[in-house]
This record gives structure tokens, C-alpha cells and sequence, in this order.
């Protein structure tokens, strides 16, 4: 199992030009594999609790049906790093004398940043007036 085709190339001493011939012809397969959460079984049950606390409660007896989250604000988060702990620069043979350098404190310490997205319905008064424009 390789990462990409050129580190196949590279450990089977091959040209690249070969590896995407094997690669075309079916010979090697490429396989993404994307990361799944690990559930525990508490995890199942919190996740199951949830999705049934969104049923509702008018409709136990006949169809069931969920009730609509129009009044709900949806958070996300993604946390980054500012930068990679080692990183690969392409240099031109005129920039030898210029080694790209960057430090930090600690390794183990590298600043994080976050964006943050917010996701909600604009809300109105009785009247049809706007008291909640979407923008926070």
C-alpha cells in the first residue's frame, strides 16, 4: 500500500509513465479510504436519543413526522494549524543561497486558528417586520 504513485514508482524502481499504465489497465487500484468516526455504543444511543427527541410529539399516533428546525442556529467549527511541523519547498537553482526558515517556541505547540460558520433562518414578527437578519 502506497500513498501515491510516485512513491510506487520510486520503491519498484519503476518509471512513473509504467505505474499509470498499471493504474489505467486495472493492475494496481486506487482506493480512497476516508476517515470514519469510532461509535461507542453510548455514542449510538446520545445520537438515537437526539433524533428521536426531534419527533413530533402531535404525530406519536399516526405518521410520525420530525418537527421543523426553523428556529434553530446550526454552529460549525474547524480548527487549523498556522503551520506544518516540516514542509517541502521547490526551489529554482538560483535561490540555493536563500533557505526558507520558519521557527516557533515548541513544535508540540504550534498556533491553531479557527473558522467558524453559523447557519440560520431569517426570522419575522406577526407583522412580516425582519427581526432577525441571518448575519451574525
Amino acid at each position: 500500500m502506497s500513498l501515491n504513485k510516485y512513491s510506487i514508482s520510486f520503491f519498484c524502481n519503476k518509471y512513473g509513465k509504467i505505474v499509470f499504465r498499471r493504474v489505467k489497465e486495472g493492475a494496481i487500484r486506487p482506493h480512497t479510504s476516508a476517515m470514519k468516526p469510532h461509535l461507542t455504543e453510548e455514542n449510538k444511543k446520545v445520537r438515537l436519543r437526539f433524533c428521536l427527541s426531534k419527533i413530533d410529539q402531535s404525530t406519536l399516533h399516526s405518521n410520525f413526522m420530525f418537527i421543523d428546525m426553523f428556529n434553530y442556529v446550526h454552529i460549525g467549527e474547524k480548527w487549523f494549524y498556522l503551520s506544518k511541523k516540516s514542509e517541502r519547498y521547490y526551489l529554482l537553482p538560483e535561490e540555493e543561497e536563500s533557505n526558507p526558515y520558519h521557527s516557533c517556541k515548541s513544535k508540540t505547540f504550534i498556533t491553531k486558528v479557527m473558522f467558524m460558520a453559523v447557519v440560520a433562518r431569517p426570522r419575522f414578527d406577526a407583522n412580516g417586520v425582519e427581526l432577525f437578519l441571518e448575519k451574525i
